[in-house]
């Protein structure tokens, strides 16, 4: 591999399971796409299989409660940041 780019068709990776697909979405909803993300390089039993992916990234604003509240605001203050939608705020 000459360039990071190349690492997504690099035959070694491609043929060994070095690439883990996952879905990409770029604002959380439906729209997006699978693409190969590199794999951890740990192996695990006799046969040396690779990890995979267990869950997907997180949405874009899925934990802002749980991550704002850590950090002190108050569940009003929270309710008013998401707007009278109850989705994060646009302005």
């Amino acid at each position: 591999m000459g360039q990071s780019g190349d690492l997504f068709t690099d035959p070694h990776l491609l043929a060994t399971g070095g690439l883990v697909d996952v879905f990409i979405s770029r604002f959380g909803g439906g729209d997006g796409k699978f693409t190969g993300l590199p794999a951890l390089r740990v192996e695990f039993g006799a046969d040396r299989q690779r990890s995979g992916i267990g869950r997907r990234p997180p949405r874009m604003g899925e934990h802002n409660a749980e991550v704002l509240g850590e950090v002190g605001f108050s569940a009003a203050q929270i309710s008013w940041s998401r707007g009278s939608r109850g989705d994060r705020r646009t302005d």
